[in-house]
């Protein structure tokens, strides 16, 4: 399972860095000869910190890139998995559905796919605190 942890690092990861980027082109606006920080500290400082953001932009682009390459993989992946747990935890965490529509698909109660995915849960977190020893 822990491939879905690292399947939820990458989602969280890829929406800070786009958070990060919405910054980052604010500030390049902001900067931008005919923006506010150009007219009040000069064409020299407003070149200087454009270049700054830009190189930061680029590198935000670059890891972007090679996080979305990895979720793809780890879906591709993630589909192959066998089993009910594998089933249940890919539907939950990638394709981000309910109990309730994790039961319709795969034929069983929603209460059996809510305790199923609460006994993976909490098998993860026994595992975590001997991993933590």
């Amino acid at each position: 399972m822990q491939i879905m942890h690292s399947y939820s690092d990458i989602l969280s990861e890829i929406e800070v860095i786009k958070a990060q980027l919405s910054i980052i082109n604010s500030e390049i606006e902001y900067w931008y000869l005919d923006g506010e920080g150009a007219n009040k500290f000069g064409a020299n400082a407003s070149l200087i910190q454009i270049e700054k953001h830009i190189h930061s932009r680029n590198k935000l682009f670059n890891r972007l890139e090679s996080l979305e390459q990895s979720k793809i993989k780890v879906e591709g992946l993630m589909q192959r998995f066998k089993g009910i747990e594998y089933k249940i935890a890919y539907k939950r965490i990638v394709e981000c559905k309910t109990h309730k529509d994790i039961a319709n698909e795969l034929g069983y109660t929603e209460q059996y796919i809510r305790k199923r995915w609460m006994k993976m849960k909490s098998n993860k977190e026994a595992t975590d605190r001997l991993k933590n020893r």
